[in-house]
């Protein structure tokens, strides 16, 4: 959204320190400091991985945090910032699938999309497209549960790729709705894909209380719903071969990931494919 016009055909070689630094100089006059917190941390991990596969010396965008004063407290970021490794990841859904099986493909949804929990429970089958395994997220739940708001985080809808994995869930997510229709006499199908047991929207505090009970019972150290999201985007970035260009997919979208501790928002062409 952001790197992408300015970098969008920029070879990781041809990156300079300069250059980077007059760019997040000009975001940060017209954006919150913590989305160019995430511009810059998006750039540390790409040229991190030029670095190490012999493409560039140095990278131009090392310190440049501190220079700008983009860089959050550590204690801040430890609060903050999780998430799951594989293994976290299969105990903790083997425990959901155990005590709290409703709430299971919506957090499959969101460990395998990067969609925010609020995105995730504002979702509604309109915006789906599983033909061409893309979705339209155009709305959010507050964190109240009391309104749908017309933009997600960030003020603009966007539309995301889903891998093969993910249309499978979502296709068999919606047949299971109309069997949970009939049983539960709902008078109409709910608006929300991932709704209650009532219908109704799947109240913040309701799922936070049924993770919460899953990840004790697993027995994980402490994370929230949001760790899914950099869960996704984690193991993208730790399981893909290190990209060799800055953003070089038309269809890239943004995910957040807290590979070395920090708040990255990064750059993925899509899902680890044939993962489970």
């Amino acid at each position: 959204m952001h790197l992408l016009p300015a970098f969008g055909g920029t070879r990781v070689r041809d990156v300079q320190r300069g250059r980077l630094k007059a760019f997040l100089a000009r975001q940060l006059d017209a954006n919150a400091p913590n989305t160019v917190r995430l511009m810059h941390a998006t750039l540390r991990v790409i040229l991190n991985a030029a670095v190490d596969d012999g493409l560039l010396v140095a990278n131009p965008a090392d310190k440049l945090g501190r220079a700008l004063r983009l860089v959050a407290r550590t204690k801040v970021r430890q609060e903050q910032i999780k998430a799951m490794d594989r293994v976290q990841r299969d105990r903790f859904f083997a425990k959901a699938a155990e005590i709290e099986p409703w709430w299971v493909p919506m957090w499959a949804a969101e460990v395998r999309s990067g969609l925010r929990p609020g995105e995730t429970y504002a979702l509604e089958e309109d915006d789906l497209d599983l033909d061409a395994a893309q979705a339209r997220i155009s709305r959010t739940l507050s964190n109240d549960g009391l309104r749908v708001e017309d933009t997600p985080k960030g003020n603009r809808a966007r539309t995301i790729d889903l891998s093969a994995q993910t249309v499978t869930l979502l296709r068999a997510h919606l047949a299971r709705r109309k069997a949970e229709k009939l049983r539960r006499g709902w008078k109409e199908m709910p608006r929300p894909i991932f709704c209650s047991t009532a219908g109704t929207y799947a109240h913040p505090a309701n799922v936070r209380r049924a993770f919460y009970r899953v990840v004790r019972a697993a027995g994980l150290p402490h994370f929230s719903p949001h760790c899914l999201r950099h869960t996704y985007a984690s193991l993208y970035l730790t399981e893909s071969p290190h990209p060799r260009r800055l953003l070089p997919e038309p269809h890239a979208r943004a995910c957040e990931h807290p590979g070395d501790g920090r708040h990255v928002r990064a750059v993925a062409a899509g899902e680890p494919q044939g993962r489970a």
